[in-house]
């Protein structure tokens, strides 16, 4: 896949067209009918203006999901993630904000913004919330955050969860998780039930969800397979992106799909 379209981070009624060969970013009015990929962008000084924030200013940056692993970009900028040697820092100063990409001791990129929005619903400890940048510096170490990028066999999902005991430590989860989905993407009857009743007492991370939600469209399967259950019973996890790849199948062969319905009503969102 070479183009992606991302969800703008503040603004619901805009995507950005990011293509991944080119490095060119494109702003458009978001359609209903969009398959958003998994990510976020910004225009820094717009989007995370703070009190003290300005206009647009043009500059792009952000992350999207790929088969290989996450990308960081800005304007025709990007690094793949997918090594796993980055870390994001935020630091503060009176005059804002600033983002450091870190790719072991070497420094990728700075990015300066004003800070994010005021907002009474958070707390201040929650400000990641409000500001993707401090949200990557925290997550973009962790194991979780490259959950999507699954490079099991069949053969290894079946080692994995038959040799399981009990909680482990975050990377054995993840890789515990992504077991799972290799089995409801390749395994057989059996075990495809067996993954579905392990995510829906455990719950899937978002990524899995989202991934899976791709994969039923893609491998054309219907409403007899175990992971509707997944999105029925997490659909307000689904985010737009994935809706809209299950709405498109539904409208596809609404017999084949009628499951599905439950998992495309209206949500508060994700």
């Amino acid at each position: 896949m070479a183009v992606y379209l991302l969800q703008n981070f503040g603004a619901a009624g805009k995507v950005l067209r990011y293509d991944d060969v080119l490095g060119r970013a494109e702003e458009i009015e978001r359609s209903e009918d969009d398959e958003l990929g998994e990510g976020f962008y910004v225009d820094p000084r717009r989007d995370l203006g703070g009190p003290h924030g300005g206009g647009a200013s043009g500059e792009f940056a952000g992350y999207y999901e790929t088969d290989r692993g996450p990308v960081f970009f800005r304007n025709d900028e990007r690094w793949p993630l997918g090594g796993r040697e980055f870390r994001g820092e935020v630091r503060r100063s009176d005059s804002g904000y600033e983002f450091t990409l870190w790719q072991g001791e070497e420094r990728r990129l700075s990015l300066a913004y004003p800070g994010p929005l005021p907002d009474n619903f958070f707390f201040p400890e929650d400000e990641e919330y409000r500001d993707p940048f401090q949200w990557l510096a925290k997550y973009l170490p962790t194991p979780g955050f490259y959950a999507c990028q699954i490079s099991l066999t069949l053969g290894d999902a079946r080692r994995i969860v038959a040799t399981r005991a009990g909680q482990g430590s975050p990377e054995e989860e993840v890789r515990l998780g992504q077991a799972m989905v290799v089995l409801l993407e390749d395994g057989e009857a059996r075990e495809q039930e067996e993954a579905a009743a392990f995510f829906l007492e455990r719950g899937p991370a978002l990524s899995l969800l989202r991934r899976l939600a791709r994969s039923y469209a893609a491998r054309g399967w219907d409403s007899g397979h175990p992971a509707v259950r997944l999105f029925i019973r997490y659909r307000e996890w689904l985010g737009e992106g994935a809706r809209a790849v299950l709405r498109r199948a539904f409208l596809s062969d609404p017999r084949s799909h009628a499951a599905l319905g439950p998992a495309l009503e209206p949500t508060s969102g994700h």
